[in-house]
């Protein structure tokens, strides 16, 4: 964590870092943190694969209408 961290320290402009430390908070269980990492990739790159992610963790905590909006906007990123 401390390295992707310091990468994102050098070069805050990466969505894909942002990702990276979002995906090790969700694995960490700690979800709320992988939801704000993941919202922070998708503001600097929208991709199809960041909103999957996101959507996988508002499932996990329960937030099936944040899940489900996340999981329409990747099926229109996707088209």
């Amino acid at each position: 964590m401390k390295d992707l961290s310091k990468v994102i320290e050098l070069n805050p402009h990466d969505a894909d870092d942002y990702a990276d430390r979002g995906f090790t908070y969700k694995e960490k269980g700690v979800f709320f943190r992988a939801i704000q990492e993941y919202s922070k990739a998708i503001r600097i790159d929208p991709r199809k694969e960041f909103y999957e992610s996101r959507a996988g963790v508002y499932r996990k905590i329960g937030l099936n209408a944040e899940a489900a909006s996340d999981i329409n906007k990747a099926k229109q990123l996707a088209k």
